[in-house]
């Protein structure tokens, strides 16, 4: 496929593709439906810890990251990320002072650890 896309562009006589970023553009292009950041970004903006763990909420946190492709200051990620933890998790997580988002990770699952069991939540696996 990435062999068929140069050879249509050397046809057109576009310029070669010579970076990363472009490449990564040019095969988004061809490859992902039109509506794929959309949805995604939708997907991260609706995304709640609910059922999950806080490690299984991460984890789809990070992932909804990475295909929206955002660039922000780390306080606007860790804001985010707080936002969709669960009341019982987001408070004293709040009261702990951190710098980062890793810290704040550590410290949702220290919290979970030490919730009673009637609130702890059911395993919940994505699909």
């Amino acid at each position: 496929m990435w062999e068929h896309l140069k050879t249509k562009r050397d046809r057109e006589g576009k310029s070669k593709i010579k970076t990363w970023e472009k490449k990564r553009r040019e095969l988004s292009k061809k490859f992902l439906p039109s509506h794929y950041y959309q949805d995604s970004f939708i997907q991260l903006q609706n995304l709640r810890q609910k059922n999950f763990f806080v490690e299984e909420y991460t984890r789809e946190f990070e992932k909804l990251m990475m295909k929206c492709d955002i660039h922000e200051r780390e306080e606007q990620t860790i804001a985010r990320c707080h936002g969709g933890l669960n009341i019982d998790v987001a408070h004293p997580v709040q009261l702990q002072q951190y710098w980062s988002l890793n810290d704040v990770i550590r410290l949702a699952m220290r919290v979970e650890k030490h919730l009673p069991k009637k609130h702890s939540y059911r395993k919940f696996f994505p699909h």
